[in-house]
């Protein structure tokens, strides 16, 4: 008897659960986000027009390739090149939705805007080859650009492949620093601060990721979703933002070494000795650039 008993407020017990799993996802669970309202020209829809424009690519290292290849990618893919800067003109968001196709599709686009970001460094590493370092500077701070501008409003990957780009920037940047003069170093620094003001949080980009996984599938798919947002987020989020937050953490360090290159090269240029402290570089820079600095940030 006991047994029979113990079985059926068991069994009572997985009903009850279950009903508060259905009861939450249809009733009580997050609504849908509202996404607020595009801009009107949205740059990102010429990011991706200019994507789907690229013909060829030096490749992701472009180690050896010659001066004379270069400029023939770089001819190949002006207009992909020309659409892209005109993007870069208007303010930029990521068009979200919540949908199962979403996902596959989006992917696609983030590939090409990827090896765009590529083919834009070409462009500068051709500047810089044949010595117009103004050009050069230019095009490495728009890779750096480019990648601030596809991430915003957009999911995790969104935010991944944005953090790529700017390291793809970033990256030339810092090689390009030695021929530098310090107008040009204070302009980069100028730049490169108002994006880090910018930047996004990993925080709202990891919470449309959890709307999207939650507002994007059936029923049954919903209910899996609950469960795991609500007793397994350790497990699954969590370490899903503990390495978004490494790679976040990563780029803004990378950032912050390419400032603080510049401003050792222009107070070199300058006083004609390195900075002796941090404190020289800091009366080079501007008040954006100390908060940046500050370990709060870092």
């Amino acid at each position: 008897m006991a047994s029979a008993k113990s079985i059926k407020w068991l069994a009572a017990l997985v009903v009850g659960f279950n009903l508060v799993i259905v009861t939450v996802v249809l009733l009580g669970g997050p609504s849908k986000p509202k996404t607020p309202p595009l801009p009107n020209p949205n740059g990102y829809d010429d990011f991706l027009k200019a994507g789907q424009m690229l013909v060829s690519s030096s490749g992701w290292a472009s180690n050896g390739i010659s001066r004379e290849d270069l400029r023939a990618i770089a001819a190949q893919n002006m207009p992909a090149i020309e659409t892209m800067r005109k993007g870069l003109n208007h303010e930029c968001r990521v068009p979200i939705e919540y949908s199962t196709n979403y996902g596959s599709s989006h992917w696609t686009d983030l590939g090409r805007l990827k090896w765009l970001a590529v083919a834009l460094r070409d462009e500068g590493q051709l500047a810089e080859m044949e010595g117009r370092t103004n050009d050069a500077l230019r095009t490495y701070l728009e890779v750096v650009r480019f990648g601030h501008e596809i991430g915003r409003g957009g999911y995790l990957s969104d935010y991944l492949v944005a953090i790529a780009c700017q390291s793809i920037g970033t990256g030339a940047l810092q090689s390009l620093i030695p021929s530098l003069d310090a107008r040009q170093c204070r302009a980069a620094i100028q730049e490169l601060t108002a994006l880090e003001d910018k930047r996004g949080t990993s925080g709202q980009a990891l919470q449309r990721e959890k709307d999207w996984s939650f507002h994007s599938f059936g029923l049954m798919k919903r209910i899996g979703v609950a469960i795991q947002t609500r007793s397994l987020d350790p497990f699954i989020f969590n370490k899903v933002s503990q390495n978004f937050d490494t790679k976040d953490k990563k780029i803004r360090k990378q950032a912050l070494l390419a400032m603080i290159a510049l401003a050792t090269r222009a107070y070199e240029l300058e006083k004609g000795k390195p900075p002796a402290s941090s404190a020289d570089l800091f009366r080079l820079t501007s008040k954006k650039f100390l908060e940046i600095l500050s370990p709060e940030r870092t």
